[in-house]
């Protein structure tokens, strides 16, 4: 299955960032994952997550251990990311 970004982005680092994110093994990823994996260094991953967020998305919950956690935009919401991001609101709220 072809990504829309794969027509427009040709950044060797962007295509292995995306291609991370892209993975049906996960459904987020960290940058600390995402950076063990293509062997970029964070701040790099950072980067290229800022640089191409017309493709990338931040989960509104954060994960476990509180880190952000990332997704391509291409990719609907689970029900736990949206039960998870209730309770992150609800968090805020209360």
């Amino acid at each position: 299955m072809e990504h829309e970004w794969q027509r427009h982005v040709r950044e060797p680092d962007a295509v292995r960032v995306l291609t991370a994110l892209s993975s049906p093994d996960w459904d987020f990823r960290t940058v600390e994952g995402i950076s063990h994996e293509t062997g970029l260094p964070k701040d790099g991953v950072q980067e290229i997550l800022k640089k191409y967020q017309q493709w990338v998305r931040e989960s509104d919950a954060p994960g476990p251990n509180g880190q952000r956690l990332y997704t391509l935009r291409s990719r609907r919401p689970t029900v736990h990311e949206k039960i998870a991001s209730v309770q992150a609101f609800m968090e805020r709220v209360f």
